[in-house]
């Protein structure tokens, strides 16, 4: 039986179906007849590239916000302000003792770096904090460490009205076996950098520089802690 012509649709159906680019599913006919390059054709090495750069997109977002909240700062663990003292927000000498003495227990270098007056921080830059209280030590019999008396020592009182409005902390102190100190840690107002109020720092520089005399009979009249 003889078979009708076939009409232009069907014979382009036909061709399509012996087509080797159709049986490969996208691949390329090389100059080989015998040979099929199976590298992406153009169509889905664009999709390819598309997905890589969104990827890179995806990335570069995430380092972007991980940037932000580094210089937010964390507000997390024992050294965020709002985990000291009074939130870190000393109004007067009592309130800067418990702020300095949480920062030095704790090792909130930084953070009882800026609780020292400017004259100390000029002297000393951040680095050169730590050694700076761990050398200074109180006179013969007792010898212990500045570090050791903010850190440890109670608050006896508070001797006030001292030149420019500076003020004197009373710290009793002592270690097992070892005579008791009643230590002086000099408390000066000065203006904050930022805003421009008097604010109470440690002046430890400008004690050292009186003359590192730390011991202190209490005196007369001075004022509780408690």
């Amino acid at each position: 039986m003889r078979r009708a012509p076939l009409g232009p649709v069907w014979r382009l159906l036909v061709e399509r179906e012996r087509s080797p680019r159709r049986r490969w599913q996208g691949g390329r006919r090389s100059s080989n007849a015998g040979h099929f390059d199976l590298r992406p054709t153009q169509p889905e090495a664009a999709r390819a590239s598309s997905r890589r750069r969104d990827s890179s997109r995806e990335g570069l977002t995430l380092a972007l916000a991980l940037v932000g909240l580094l210089a937010a700062g964390c507000s997390c663990g024992p050294c965020a302000l709002e985990n000291f003292p009074h939130r870190g927000i000393a109004r007067d000498s009592e309130e800067l003792h418990a702020i300095v003495r949480y920062a030095a227990v704790n090792e909130c270098w930084s953070e009882l770096y800026d609780y020292l007056s400017a004259r100390t921080r000029e002297e000393h830059g951040y680095i050169k904090l730590r050694p700076f209280i761990t050398r200074w030590r109180a006179e013969k019999p007792w010898e212990y460490r500045v570090a050791d008396l903010i850190a440890k020592g109670e608050l006896v009182g508070v001797w006030p009205d001292g030149p420019d409005g500076s003020e004197l902390l009373m710290l009793s102190y002592q270690e097992p076996g070892r005579p008791e100190l009643l230590a002086q840690i000099l408390v000066v107002s000065e203006p904050d950098e930022k805003t421009g109020l008097r604010v109470k720092r440690l002046g430890l520089q400008e004690q050292y520089e009186s003359g590192p005399t730390l011991n202190q009979a209490p005196p007369e009249g001075l004022e509780s802690g408690d």
